[in-house]
């Protein structure tokens, strides 16, 4: 990267652009294609759809542990690492999942899975993201979940093809093939450091200062450049003894709880009415394919809504959706 001129594109949109595609394609597996995946799961191990559901279970409760671990580590050794480490974990484990032969065995490997791609394409990321930008945070947001979305949406009809033409062993092999096709362009796009170890500020702004400045001095700028949003930075210990993240903690555990538990069930449901298991898989991938415009504009108006009012925004559209 040029840091004296500057990038004619900034670069936290590169990578907000190739994180978010390479999020898609591992997450789409543990996620919607947990669901294409159950039947046969069910079938070959002689599970009941109580005992298949466990898979659900398992990768709920691993985010929990991953999630905290993988913000402790991004924190300590930097997103870039724990994002390349999570997704060789999460290619290996879908490579793994070919060789396992009991239901025992099966569990392990899939929280195995859920685990790498919970490292490598959750927090660390979000991260990231927080660190290359403030003021149009909500859009590189919005971005990133809408082309997740778009990939979900396109992918998953294909893995439920692939499952039902190939097998799902032959499909995790697969996709652990493409999310290890992935790690380089990671090592690429994503930067080790925050944007001022480039010379930059967030959201690619242009520093009051000769492009020849230190780095303390640039850094006192991306200060003055945050404070303009009311950013802060807390410690986990002032993090913890605040109320709102206990409220944001558990209603996203709630939410997660809810959406995964209903997922996991839509294409077994719609199998069980007579509907292939390509077609099912294309009706669930349309669902990511309606979420794509309320992703996209929910960051941008997270961006000029002041922080205080947020709250109000949440739980409006959380009541919204519970109506529904």
């Amino acid at each position: 990267m040029n840091t004296k001129k500057g990038p004619k594109i900034f670069f936290g949109w590169w990578t907000n652009i190739v994180t978010a595609i390479l999020t898609g394609l591992a997450q789409v597996f543990t996620i919607q294609a947990s669901s294409a995946l159950f039947k046969p799961i069910s079938s070959e191990f002689g599970l009941s759809r109580a005992q298949t559901s466990i898979t659900s279970g398992v990768g709920i409760l691993l985010n929990g542990i991953i999630f905290f671990l993988a913000g402790w580590l991004s924190d300590k050794f930097g997103s870039k690492r724990v994002i390349s480490s999570g997704a060789c974990i999460a290619g290996m484990s879908m490579m793994l999942l070919v060789f396992v032969t009991t239901s025992w065995t099966y569990f392990l490997v899939w929280g195995l899975t859920v685990a790498g791609v919970s490292l490598g394409f959750t927090v660390a990321i979000d991260t990231l993201l927080t660190n290359w930008f403030v003021r149009k945070r909500g859009l590189a947001f919005s971005i990133r979940f809408a082309i997740m979305g778009l990939t979900h949406a396109i992918i998953l009809p294909l893995i439920s093809w692939l499952i039902s033409a190939h097998g799902w062993r032959t499909t995790a092999l697969i996709w652990g093939g493409v999310v290890f096709t992935g790690i380089p362009f990671l090592n690429h796009f994503v930067g080790q450091g925050r944007p001022e170890f480039y010379g930059l500020l967030p959201d690619g702004a242009k520093a009051e200062t000769d492009s020849e400045a230190d780095d303390e001095t640039l850094i006192t700028h991306s200060a003055k450049y945050a404070s303009y949003t009311q950013e802060e930075e807390f410690t986990i210990r002032q993090i913890v003894n605040t109320s709102t993240y206990w409220v944001l903690t558990i209603v996203l555990v709630f939410f997660r709880v809810v959406v995964q538990g209903i997922n996991i069930h839509i294409i077994p449901f719609l199998t069980d009415m007579g509907i292939s298991p390509v077609s099912a898989g294309s009706m669930l991938a349309m669902t990511s394919l309606f979420m794509i415009p309320s992703r996209f504009f929910g960051g941008i108006i997270a961006d000029h809504v002041q922080k205080k009012y947020l709250k109000f925004l949440i739980s409006g559209t959380l009541l919204f959706l519970a109506s529904k």
